[in-house]
């Protein structure tokens, strides 16, 4: 049983979250919010519950905003962090923690870009009954080209992975990033540099026929690019009622604002008279929306101000944005944290802000502005 395992956790967002630019420039990975929740949010709640006492966070880009707007606890849950001086992999944050790990049977691992749920009980209890050094959770996609595939045998022994198989396979089953290892599996991991999980240590794993994989449920997102993390927003957000809003304590509604579910607007966001949003739209924490404004099929990130008469359609505002009066935004923009922009500007679709921007003309051609 869980209670008589003593279990931590680690999260591997050592990266630099390339993809993600100019977003994540400001912004480390773990808080970029997806439907309202920043991503380490997400994680704890769907991965960790309350099944652990100790989060051990694995950081090297951005660490000290992570650090500040973290701190040490969430929701019960004791949040460490260990610190790479350069990004280390897969593997070398595993053995950078070492000294963390090794006093208990079984951790896990997660990727901080993977956003899934888990049955955290049923993926351990296998683990133990396989007697496995590690299993690895498995999401099964329908094009397999993209990622590292892995082939199983009758017990759900993982044999071999496969990186971005260009020849046609029988499996469809994926690596989704999330990992159970015994203590024992420090030992594979040499110290003090750069080590892939799935390149070093699993084919070590495997050869000795104690590597398992653990087939998950439900959906899977790799947030690792602009792409899917529009489409994880957009997705969690058209899961809620079309007919009623999702509206969190102390979210300031005037009384004539018209809303268009399905939307969701967080803690102390304010939304100004006559103004439209939705739908499929989140609000964050903390912005404020001025009279007669329309926001559709947009992600406005927290602290973020709007003032009248603006329209934001099919966009991403970063956090900390200052937006004016009677501007208009195009599709397909995304507008990064700390950006001013003032009163009657017009953007075009397709265009890329970068942080600390201020834009005193309109923008007509798509592209990014630096």
């Amino acid at each position: 049983m869980l209670e008589e395992i003593k279990i931590k956790a680690l999260i591997l967002a050592g990266g630099y979250g390339t993809r993600l630019r100019p977003l994540s420039c400001t912004r480390p990975k773990l808080l970029f919010p997806v439907a309202g929740k920043t991503m380490l949010e997400w994680i704890l709640n769907n991965i960790y519950g309350e099944d652990f006492d100790e989060v051990i966070l694995a950081v090297n880009h951005l660490a000290d905003i992570l650090k500040k707007r973290v701190g040490n606890k969430i929701n019960n849950i004791n949040i460490n962090y260990s610190l790479e001086p350069e990004p280390l992999g897969t593997g070398g944050p595993i053995k950078k923690a070492e000294d963390r790990l090794k006093d208990v049977d079984n951790f896990l691992i997660a990727n901080g870009d993977i956003l899934t749920t888990l049955n955290f009980q049923r993926m351990l209890e296998f683990h133990t009954k396989k007697e496995a050094i590690a299993t690895v959770a498995l999401h099964e996609v329908s094009d397999p080209s993209r990622y590292g595939v892995v082939e199983l045998d009758k017990e759900i022994r993982i044999k071999k992975f496969v990186e971005k198989p260009k020849e046609k396979l029988t499996s469809k089953w994926i690596n989704a990033g999330i990992y159970l290892m015994k203590v024992d599996v420090l030992k594979y991991i040499p110290s003090n540099r750069k080590v892939s999980l799935e390149k070093e240590i699993f084919p070590i794993l495997s050869e000795r026929e104690k590597l398992y994989g653990f087939k998950l449920d439900g959906p899977w997102y790799d947030v690792g690019n602009i792409d899917t993390f529009r489409k994880a927003n957009y997705d969690i957000i058209k899961r809620e009622p079309k007919q009623k809003p999702l509206l969190y304590k102390k979210a300031n509604i005037e009384d004539k604002v018209k809303l268009k579910p399905p939307i969701i607007i967080r803690e102390n966001a304010k939304i100004g008279n006559y103004s439209i949003i939705g739908p499929n739209s989140v609000i964050c924490q903390n912005s404020k929306i001025g009279d007669k404004t329309v926001i559709k099929d947009s992600i406005i990130f927290e602290n973020v101000t709007i003032g009248e008469s603006a329209l934001i359609e099919g966009t991403i505002i970063g956090g900390n944005v200052e937006i004016g009066d009677c501007v208009k935004i195009g599709r397909n923009c995304i507008i990064s944290d700390y950006v001013n922009i003032r009163d009657n500007i017009k953007i075009s679709k397709d265009v890329i802000v970068h942080p600390y921007k201020e834009l005193e003309n309109d923008v007509k051609n798509s592209g990014h502005v630096l």
